[in-house]
């Protein structure tokens, strides 16, 4: 009892902090949450608690099922448990327990005790301190009338025999089974620790979050908050059943002692389901993160790109026009112009002689040098680098350039004759 009671009051000083930061999360700070749920899932399965490690593994797919991880998380849940987290025309009337299987004395010990604590779930009350006003009056949730505002925290006997506190923040205008509700909400008692965010809007029915998490859709009741005071109260027909039938050994409701065991989930590991919950009602914050998480895959994309080194069908890819002219992965147009062999010289003047027909070899260079690719065929002796050698000469054995005869009028042997003032 006192392990509950302080998980209680450790789980309402959560809430209360939570409440105080209401600025709505960031992508980054959604993201923490996801990973630290999927973490805590992987470890409880790692313990043998299926039920607990698919809760939260459940709880991330409702935010991200593509998130990391949370498939195979969620594939590791038995089947025959997975029905338990489905709904039910039953909605919150069955406790999220697991079946353990009972030896026949256990069954003799908690028969009495079990029907006991039946007739406990049939009635549920609440009184409260906060601010709002509010009026609720309901014969099932298909006929209600409710309207108001308001935020409360009260004491009081819950559903799920939970004996313990409860804070209540919600807006609602309904009537019969349609209308408009937000609803946040927190219980910590001897059931433990409950808490989330929810919204309906247009027709109520049990399938809804709301009724499978937390209310009960079946409940005939009422209730009142008066400015600053108020109470409530609801009788379950659920339970009343279910109190029924259990003394023929059926527990439609799932909260036999005999033949269930509660989940194992640390009181940090609860808030966190609510503060998912909570996500998972708030377009803005989902919409926050999946446009950060967008971004982070976009940036991945890209370091993978560069690390993958910028190959060819990456390049084509990116800009098909990119080998047009020579270019190859890695160099420009320019530098694949400026090394290959025979190609056009650069844009500017033209050199010299070029697009003209060579002139006769008459044995000396003449001022416009000979053609550089040596195609005359009367030039036998073309001057391919302008130094007035002759590298094609078939005369020349030794395959090195002869220099021009020295005439006199060459002194600097650059090829250009510089004419000769007579003798002084």
């Amino acid at each position: 009892m006192k392990t509950h009671l302080r998980a209680g009051l450790t789980g309402v000083l959560l809430s209360l902090s939570v409440a105080a930061c209401s600025a709505p999360r960031t992508g980054p700070e959604v993201d923490v949450l996801l990973q630290y749920a999927l973490r805590s899932s992987t470890e409880r399965m790692a313990q043998g608690q299926a039920m607990e490690s698919y809760q939260l593994a459940r709880a991330v797919a409702e935010i991200d099922p593509r998130y990391p991880g949370v498939q195979e998380a969620l594939a590791g849940m038995p089947a025959d448990l997975q029905g338990l987290f489905e709904p039910t025309a039953l909605g919150s009337n069955v406790a999220l327990r697991q079946p353990v299987d009972a030896r026949w004395y256990e069954h003799v010990l908690w028969y009495l005790p079990d029907r006991v604590l039946d007739i406990f779930d049939i009635v549920s009350f609440d009184v409260h301190l906060g601010f709002g006003i509010w009026v609720d009056a309901h014969a099932t949730r298909a006929l209600q009338v409710t309207a108001g505002f308001r935020t409360v925290g009260g004491f009081g006997w819950h559903d799920h025999r939970s004996l313990g506190i409860q804070t209540q923040s919600q807006a609602a205008l309904n009537l019969l089974p349609f209308g408009a509700e937000g609803y946040s909400a927190m219980q910590a008692g001897t059931s433990g620790v409950r808490a989330g965010t929810w919204s309906e809007a247009g027709l109520h029915n049990p399938s809804s979050r709301l009724y499978q998490d937390y209310k009960d859709y079946w409940a005939i009741g009422g209730g009142a908050t008066a400015v600053v005071a108020g109470a409530e109260v609801d009788v379950h027909p659920i339970e009343i059943f279910d109190f029924l039938v259990g003394w023929f050994l059926f527990d439609p409701s799932n909260d036999g002692f005999a033949t269930t065991t509660g989940l194992a989930l640390s009181t940090r590991e609860r808030q966190l389901l609510r503060s998912l919950g909570e996500i998972a009602a708030d377009k803005s914050e989902i919409e926050a993160y999946y446009i950060w998480r967008g971004l982070q895959e976009k940036e991945a994309e890209a370091a993978a790109a560069n690390a993958a080194g910028g190959g060819l069908e990456e390049v084509l890819e990116a800009d098909p026009d990119a080998l047009e002219g020579g270019a190859q992965p890695g160099g420009t147009p320019e530098d694949a112009a400026g090394d290959a062999p025979g190609d056009a010289p650069p844009e500017g003047d033209p050199p010299p002689g070029a697009g003209d027909d060579p002139p006769a070899d008459d044995g000396e260079e003449g001022e416009g040098g000979t053609d550089d690719e040596g195609d005359d065929p009367a030039d036998n002796g073309g001057d391919a680098d302008g130094d007035g050698g002759s590298p094609d000469d078939p005369a020349d054995d030794d395959g090195t350039d002869d220099p021009p005869a020295d005439d006199g009028d060459d002194p600097d042997g650059d090829g250009r004759s510089v004419e000769r003032s007579p003798a002084a």
